[in-house]
């Protein structure tokens, strides 16, 4: 089971130690998939978007903010 499911699990539990470590474990498995995107995706990104859409993508990463309305489609699945 991955993280996220581990955090479906615990929903209404958070507290302690147990969460602390869960969080701990979260972030440990995010900074590997991080360390193997990041080469890859952000290079792409650079090169291979439209003006208009690279505009968009630099102006999304400068705000920090999801756009407004913006919902997860996997989120409620």
């Amino acid at each position: 089971m991955g993280p996220a499911g581990r955090l479906d699990q615990r929903q209404g539990q958070w507290g302690g130690a147990e969460a602390r470590q869960l969080c701990q474990r979260l972030l440990q498995t995010l900074e590997k998939h991080n360390a193997k995107e990041e080469p890859i995706s952000y290079p792409q990104a650079d090169e291979g978007l439209e003006d208009a859409a690279a505009r968009r993508l630099g102006e999304f990463l400068a705000a920090g903010q999801m756009p407004e309305g913006w919902r997860c489609a996997r989120a409620s699945a």
